[in-house]
Formats: structure tokens, C-alpha cells, sequence
């Protein structure tokens, strides 16, 4: 299947917000890549499918992303899960756009020296 949309690779620390059946969960993940639709993260605690996850980047107060997990693979031990998460279409309007949510993380994480930093967004 091909994919829609072309992802960049980055290693960003995240903060994940995760709700199911009520219950809010707070994850530390890392994104592996990030594209227009979505991203695929590693966190310590696995993430479940159809679960609701608010992105912020470390640091961050205000959601870059409202996703929702479509596919999870919970490694256990000291290997991390890995998720991945859809950018939802029907974002509440104080969320940015995913065209936003890229372009800002290529602003936040520009590296103007031009060195392959870990964190640079190519």
C-alpha cells in the first residue's frame, strides 16, 4: 500500500497525553519519523489502537497534535513500544493544522549551522 503523504525522520522528545475509557495517561516518547498525516513514536508504556493521544513537544504547554493511535507494538522489557499515531482531521480550532505542526517543528528544531544534529528536522 502506498503511503499519502512523505515523512521526515526525527528524533524528538515528546510528551503524550493519552486517554481510554476515561483514564488520562501521561507518556515520555521520542518521535521516529513525522509526516503531514501522523508519526510514529517509541515510548516506555504501550499505547493501545483507537486510544485518543494529545503531542506536545518537551517543553511545550500548547498540543501540536490531536492523534489517534492506529497501530501499537508493545516490545516490553527494555525495548521501548512503538506507536503509530494519526493526526485527526476534526482538530478542536486552537490546535494547529498538521501543515502547521511540521512547520513548526522544523522551526523549533532548525539547525542553522547545517550539522545532521539528532533533533534537526531535514
Amino acid at each position: 500500500m502506498p503511503r499519502h503523504y512523505d515523512r521526515s525522520y526525527a528524533r524528538l522528545p515528546l510528551d503524550l497525553v493519552a486517554t481510554s475509557s476515561s483514564v488520562r495517561t501521561e507518556h515520555l516518547g521520542t518521535t521516529m519519523n513525522v509526516s503531514k498525516g501522523g508519526l510514529k513514536v517509541q515510548t516506555r508504556l504501550s499505547l493501545i489502537p483507537g486510544q485518543k493521544v494529545d503531542v506536545f513537544l518537551r517543553g511545550v504547554t500548547k498540543p501540536y497534535a490531536f492523534c489517534q493511535v492506529v497501530w501499537a507494538h508493545g516490545w516490553g522489557g527494555d525495548r521501548p513500544a512503538e506507536a503509530g499515531l494519526e493526526i485527526m482531521e476534526e482538530t478542536p480550532p486552537v490546535r494547529q493544522p498538521a501543515d502547521d505542526f511540521l512547520a513548526e517543528l522544523r522551526r523549533v528544531y532548525h539547525n542553522p549551522a547545517g550539522s545532521r544534529a539528532p533533533h534537526a528536522v531535514q
